[in-house]
């Protein structure tokens, strides 16, 4: 026995040390295989998402919406791959890396610094689209105006612009944009232009609630249709109180879907290039996407940096009020002789929505 005031022998120490490194060791092991076993459900869970996805089994009812926000699905995986690396957790490393893999394949060449493009070439241009929110509130003269301004776009288009906004932006408006277009039967939807404007005409489709019209620019020598659209709500409007299930049961997007369906078949008959932007009430995630741009290039996701969301422009819960958009439901798309430089976020314009600015040229 070690006297008072001397160290015990190390043999004895290992000995009164081991039954609790066993312990923690124990703990550090359960750890790993929860965080395992958590990281594997998540993989199954992608697996079984992506299986109806083929099969084509997202595209109506609620599995349409988890489609819509197929974003955050990816939620979880930051705290799941933090947790793994300080457990050590192989397993649930290995699990994640697809998930992790599929989300930079999304999204990684918009979270990387902006390569430097060239601020104009010859053919250069600048388009601006915007929903000016009439139908939710919005649509004021004044922050309607700044928001174009500050873009300065060659082309705007505006939708939900009310009837007390129109002729005070088309006025004040008319130095910097000598040619004006609308269309008697969407008369809330207008179209902006330094560029000269031929006449402006419906599109020829018959599955109604669409709103828009078409009208051809001529940019230098080259004529290009615009096509400047509002498609049909598919029944969710964002509610942070007691909404979630009649949000889930209207959702419906088969007459947003339908419509998309006819108006890529009539751009398809065009022998002009063509820009169709507007509000498209759809996810970049969602169905109506997929069908855009199987003709059509998105020019956020070719040129845009972050994730680019339009909707809603701030969130607002008694007087609190923040800016946190958190859907990208607003496009400039263009078909394959354009090209996009660049493309943004715009400032603020008194709208629920925010608008796109993007930088085209001609191939």
């Amino acid at each position: 026995m070690a006297r008072r005031g001397q160290r015990a022998p190390a043999e004895t120490r290992v000995r009164t040390l081991a039954p609790a490194a066993s312990g923690a060791s124990w703990l550090g092991c359960a750890a790993r295989s929860l965080w395992s076993l958590a990281a594997l459900g998540y993989l199954l869970g992608w697996i079984g998402y992506g299986v109806l996805l083929v099969l084509g089994l997202t595209e109506v009812g609620w599995p349409s919406l988890v489609r819509e926000l197929t974003l955050y699905l990816f939620l979880p995986l930051p705290a799941l791959l933090l947790g793994a690396l300080l457990l050590r957790a192989r397993l649930a490393l290995l699990c994640l890396a697809p998930v992790a893999a599929l989300f930079l394949v999304s999204y990684g060449s918009r979270l990387l610094p902006a390569s430097l493009a060239p601020d104009s070439t010859p053919d250069s241009f600048t388009l601006l689209t915007f929903n000016a929110g009439g139908n939710a509130g919005g649509g004021y003269a004044a922050p309607l105006l700044r928001a174009v301004r500050a873009a300065d776009a060659d082309l705007v288009a505006l939708q939900e612009v009310p009837e007390r906004t129109r002729p005070v932006v088309r006025a004040e408006l008319a130095s910097r944009y000598p040619y004006q277009s609308a269309f008697a039967d969407t008369p809330d939807m207008v179209v902006l232009s330094r560029f000269p404007l031929g006449a402006s005409s419906g599109l020829p489709l018959t599955r109604g609630a669409l709103e828009g019209f078409q009208v051809l620019v001529e940019i230098g020598a080259r004529p290009v249709y615009l096509v400047n659209v509002h498609l049909a709500r598919p029944g969710y409007r964002l509610r942070w109180r007691g909404g979630l299930v009649p949000t889930v049961r209207a959702f419906d997007p088969r007459l947003r879907d339908a419509q998309v369906a006819e108006l890529t078949d009539y751009l398809g008959t065009l022998s002009q290039p063509r820009l169709v932007v507007g509000d498209f009430n759809a996810s970049e995630w969602s169905y109506t996407h997929t069908l855009l741009t199987r003709s059509l290039h998105d020019s956020f996701a070719e040129a845009g940096r972050g994730f680019g969301h339009t909707y809603p422009s701030h969130v607002a819960w008694g007087d609190w009020r923040v800016s946190l958009p958190l859907l990208r439901i607003d496009y400039v798309l263009h078909s394959a002789e354009l090209t996009t430089l660049a493309a943004a976020v715009g400032p603020d314009g008194g709208s629920d929505h925010l608008p796109v600015v993007a930088r085209l040229a001609f191939r």
